[in-house]
């Protein structure tokens, strides 16, 4: 069944894997072989892992364990033991085997079966630039449709105190610095406006990032990694930097700016579905014929080089929601293991309600007194 979370999750699972087999190349290596579809595009030797096209990465695995853990209800314990699943089953995974884990994601889980607090497992050191990764933001897309489902009939999004700590307290479950959790709040709003359905796409993603740099711009604390993000909140329709402009790097601040301005500019060339026709002049909707918004979007972002799989998940997840299921190509996502169980993940996140354990309970008892009773 589509949804805005089947859209955004699939959207993230091919990126994740059209990026994955790119991860590493720098932009003159990219340039000189810019990638074009879905197949690896090279040697089988020269794919910077030994999995078929196709496969995704742990970037998505994550994601399936928190679409899991939060079908009860947000509980950061149960994430992370769903995280120790994930690492240490085939649960969530698009193999048999873990190919890719990342070190500091590793010392989290451990820190978990040390009975440290879920909140408190995550490494900090403001003075440690790899702690400063993009991985806990590619998590988020979840979480956004958490918060969308849970506060949606109460406001349009903004980022609420209460809000806001929660995105901090999940991306804190492996990841303490400062620069992780702002970057975390920014693509959670990002998503939330397009969950939210607010129009056009590309005034969309400015309102996101307005309503985001206004939260942290009050908010001291994090005010010592805030300049990390100026090109991000520079990004206006007057100001579309050149791809050569574009910083690159799986920090979490640049890898994000990488993905968004993916984004940004396709949505400036092509109207999404939800775009009102009066949005663009009526050449550009002559000069889209043929064109396909989403593939142009990941492969923008796979063609930036560097931390591809995690640039093109995050352009992949917006640009997901943006134009929808049906506009990520079948043969794209035909190529995706375990496609069918991704979308069940979602469908289950997205349906009825689950029962917890206190529910039962209570049904239980109440049973016992009209049992008890007649």
């Amino acid at each position: 069944m589509e949804s805005n979370l089947t859209n955004s999750i699939l959207g993230l699972a091919t990126g994740d894997a059209l990026g994955l087999q790119y991860e590493g190349k720098d932009r003159a290596a990219m340039k000189a072989s810019p990638v074009t579809g879905p197949e690896f595009q090279g040697e089988e030797s020269e794919k910077a892992y030994p999995v078929k096209d196709g496969v995704w990465s742990d970037l998505t695995s994550m994601n399936l364990a928190t679409l899991d853990s939060l079908v009860k209800g947000l509980d950061y314990e149960d994430i992370m033991q769903k995280f120790l699943i994930w690492r240490s089953t085939d649960d969530y995974m698009s193999t048999m085997d873990i190919f890719r884990m990342d070190s500091v994601v590793n010392q989290a889980i451990d820190n978990y079966t040390d009975d440290v607090v879920a909140v408190n497992c995550g490494l900090c050191n403001e003075e440690d630039p790899f702690l400063n990764s993009v991985l806990p933001v590619t998590r988020m897309a979840p979480i956004a449709y958490y918060l969308e489902s849970k506060y949606s009939s109460e406001h349009i999004p903004e980022a609420t105190e209460e809000e806001m700590q929660v995105v901090h307290d999940v991306c804190c479950l492996t990841h303490k610095n400062l620069e992780c959790q702002v970057a975390c709040g920014i693509y959670v709003m990002l998503l939330r406006v397009f969950h939210c359905g607010i129009t056009p796409a590309r005034k969309a993603l400015l309102y996101g990032l307005a309503l985001a740099f206004d939260y942290y711009d009050n908010h001291a604390e994090f005010a010592p990694v805030m300049d990390r993000f100026e090109a991000l909140r520079n990004l206006s329709e007057e100001n579309i930097p050149s791809e050569d402009s574009i910083p690159s790097g799986k920090n979490a601040a640049t890898a994000l700016y990488e993905a968004v301005w993916s984004v940004f500019v396709t949505t400036t060339e092509i109207p999404a579905p939800s775009d009102s026709y009066d949005s663009f002049p009526e050449e550009v909707y002559a000069a889209v014929e043929g064109r396909n918004p989403y593939s142009e979007t990941v492969l923008r972002a796979v063609n930036l080089g560097g931390a591809t799989p995690e640039i093109a998940a995050l352009a992949g997840s917006l640009a997901g929601i943006i134009y929808g299921y049906d506009n990520i190509k079948e043969d794209w996502k035909s190529m995706l293991p375990f496609r069918a169980q991704i979308e069940e993940y979602c469908d289950i996140l997205t349906g009825p309600p689950q029962k917890t354990e206190e529910d039962e309970n209570e049904e239980n008892f109440a049973a016992m007194a009209d049992a008890a009773e007649s």
